[in-house]
C-alpha cells in the first residue's frame, strides 16, 4: 500500500465517528468492527498522554503490543461473532462511563457462557470426557494464547478508563 492510500484511508478514518450504538452490535458488521478498532486507538492515545501511577505506564507498551492481533482482525472485519459481541458491549459501556457493566461484559468475553460444572454428577473414568474435549463450550480464553493474551489487555484498558474518569470526577 503506498503512502498516499495509507493518508487518504487515515484522512477517511478521522472523519468517522467512533460511536458505538448498541442495536448495531448483534451485526458485528465491518464498519462497526472499525469503529471497534478505532476507539481502542482513541483509548490507546489517552493512556500514552499520561504517566500517573494509577494508569499502569510500566504495562502500556504491552497492552499495545498484545492488542495488535485485535486490532488487525478488526479492521479486517474479522473477529467472530461472540468474541465481538462482549467486545463492542465492553467498548460501549466504557463511552457511556458504565463500568460496572462493562466488566459484567468482559466475564462474558473471557469466560464466555459455558455451563461450568460444579460437583460430580457421576463417577467415572468417562463421565466428563465429553465436556473437557466439546471445542463449542470452551470459554474463550482457552482459544489459544495469543486471543488470551488480548483479552487480557482489555481488562487493563477498562482498568485505565475507570481510573481516568476517578481522577476527572476529584
Amino acid at each position: 500500500m503506498s503512502i498516499e492510500r495509507i493518508q487518504e484511508v487515515i484522512n477517511q478514518e478521522s472523519n468517522l465517528s467512533t460511536v458505538i450504538v448498541p442495536k448495531d452490535i448483534p451485526d458485528g458488521d465491518s464498519l462497526l468492527q472499525l469503529k471497534c478498532n478505532l476507539y481502542i486507538h482513541i483509548l490507546l492515545k489517552e493512556w500514552e498522554g499520561t504517566s500517573d501511577p494509577p494508569y499502569m505506564p510500566d504495562k502500556f507498551q504491552e497492552v499495545k503490543r498484545n492488542l495488535c492481533p485485535l486490532l488487525v482482525q478488526l479492521r479486517k472485519g474479522a473477529l467472530s461473532e461472540n468474541l465481538f459481541t462482549s467486545l463492542a458491549s465492553i467498548l460501549y459501556h466504557l463511552q457511556q462511563d458504565e463500568f460496572t457493566r462493562a466488566e459484567q461484559c468482559y466475564m462474558d468475553l473471557s469466560l464466555g457462557k459455558v455451563a461450568w460444572p460444579i460437583g460430580v454428577t457421576s463417577v467415572g473414568i468417562h463421565s466428563g470426557s465429553s465436556m473437557l474435549s466439546s471445542h463449542v463450550n470452551r470459554a474463550n480464553v482457552m482459544k489459544d494464547e495469543v486471543t488470551k493474551d488480548w483479552i487480557i489487555q482489555i481488562k487493563r484498558l477498562i482498568t485505565f478508563k475507570r481510573a481516568m474518569a476517578e481522577d476527572e470526577s476529584e
